[in-house]
């Protein structure tokens, strides 16, 4: 989505919290909270995500900032529900192979979750990665060891069921490089409150490719009211399928 919401959207079909189906990120993690007292509380929320996604096309999307944001100094990356870090390193990577003279102006990826478990782990520089992560990083990367390296270390993530079935699955956990790290800052906070104390000057990039399918529909609203306000014209929401 390019350019300033013209009117607020949100699904036709009201959904409960009650009657809100469960999805699931590459590990399966999901849990609920009911503290009304915490603004960075939501009713359902899942964790992970994994490396390219497939509803990205990540090529394409990089391609298509570069030319959108030539002119720019600086692009703010802004990327709320941020999990354990694998969409931000997906654009650095992507980025830095395609842009690498002027990969600076869009660091670091100012990243946030709701989730303080989750930020531990991002904050780790641990990644977990499947077999079909690793096959993608691949595919896109033609040189992955500068951003990820084998480590002896592991990473555990309390209550992520993916980690308890790493043998089963091939899961690996990798190591990103102090480059990757250091291009992401990793806070706790959620879409609103990032949204509410940003300050836009037509050189933001919005990834919230897999969030608005966790909100109600009032909060979507919400979400709509508020970027219409605070992003200018010129700034790129980025939306995927959910």
């Amino acid at each position: 989505m390019i350019g300033k919401i013209s009117q607020p959207f949100w699904a036709n079909q009201s959904r409960t919290n009650s009657q809100r189906q469960q999805s699931f990120g590459s590990n399966y993690r999901a849990y609920s909270t009911r503290n009304a007292k915490d603004p960075c509380s939501y009713s359902l929320m899942e964790t992970t995500t994994c490396m390219f996604r497939d509803d990205i096309s990540w090529i394409a999307l990089t391609k298509f900032l570069i030319n959108h944001f030539k002119k720019a100094e600086k692009v703010q990356i802004l990327n709320p529900a941020c999990s354990d870090g694998s969409e931000a390193y997906t654009l650095i990577m992507m980025i830095k192979e395609l842009d690498n003279k002027n990969s600076q102006k869009y660091l670091p990826i100012k990243a946030c979750d709701i989730d303080e478990e989750i930020l531990r782990a991002a904050n780790s520089g641990l990644i977990k990665t499947t077999k079909n992560d690793r096959i993608k990083i691949q595919t896109n990367i033609k040189d992955f060891t500068k951003y990820l390296k084998k480590t002896n270390e592991n990473l555990n993530i309390l209550n992520d069921t993916l980690c308890e079935k790493d043998s089963a699955l091939n899961n690996k956990t990798l190591k990103v490089t102090d480059e990757l790290k250091n291009s992401v800052e990793f806070k706790r906070n959620d879409l609103f409150n990032m949204l509410r104390g940003h300050k836009d000057n037509a050189n933001t990039l919005l990834m919230c490719r897999n969030v608005l399918g966790h909100l109600t529909d009032r909060e979507v609203r919400r979400f709509a009211e508020l970027a219409h306000k605070k992003l200018d014209n010129k700034s790129v929401i980025v939306i995927g399928d959910f």
